[in-house]
C-alpha cells in the first residue's frame, strides 16, 4: 500500500468514505425539490443523533435514504407515501436498520458511568458514618 496515502488518510480520514459521501449528495441534488428537502431534513436529523463516530454505518443509512427516496420518485409517489406521516419514525426506523455509534453515545456512557461512581461514593461514605 501506498505509504503517503496512508498518511493522508489517517489525517484526513478515509478517502473512499468521503468519495461515497460525495456520491451521496450528488443523488441527494438530483431529486425533485420537494424530496431533496426532506433527504436534507432527514439527513440533519440522522447526523445530530445517528452513528456519527461510525462512518460505514453513517453512510449505509444515508445511502439507504436516498435508494428509498429514488424508489418513491421512481413510482411517482409523493414524499409522504414514502416517508409516512411520521419523518422521526421513518429517521428512527433507518437508524434501527442501521445501527452504530455515535458522539451521544461515548457522552452517555461516560455520564452514566459518572452517575454510578458518584451514587456509589455517597454510599460508601454514609456506610463509613457519613450518613446523619
Amino acid at each position: 500500500m501506498n505509504t503517503s496515502l496512508t498518511w493522508i488518510e489517517k489525517l484526513v480520514g478515509s478517502i473512499d468514505d468521503k468519495k461515497q459521501y460525495r456520491d451521496y449528495r450528488a443523488r441527494v441534488r438530483r431529486l425533485p425539490g420537494d424530496y431533496r428537502s426532506t433527504a436534507e431534513a432527514i439527513e440533519r436529523y440522522l447526523t445530530h443523533v445517528g452513528p456519527t463516530s461510525d462512518s460505514d454505518a453513517l453512510l449505509a443509512v444515508l445511502t439507504d435514504l436516498v435508494e428509498r427516496l429514488e424508489a418513491g420518485v421512481a413510482r411517482g409517489a409523493s414524499v409522504a407515501d414514502v416517508i409516512g406521516d411520521d419523518p422521526v419514525a421513518f429517521a428512527e426506523e433507518l437508524l434501527r436498520v442501521h445501527p452504530g455509534a455515535g458522539w451521544m453515545d461515548g457522552w452517555i456512557g461516560s455520564e452514566r458511568t459518572r452517575l454510578t461512581d458518584a451514587v456509589r461514593a455517597a454510599s460508601a461514605s454514609a456506610g463509613a458514618g457519613g450518613a446523619r
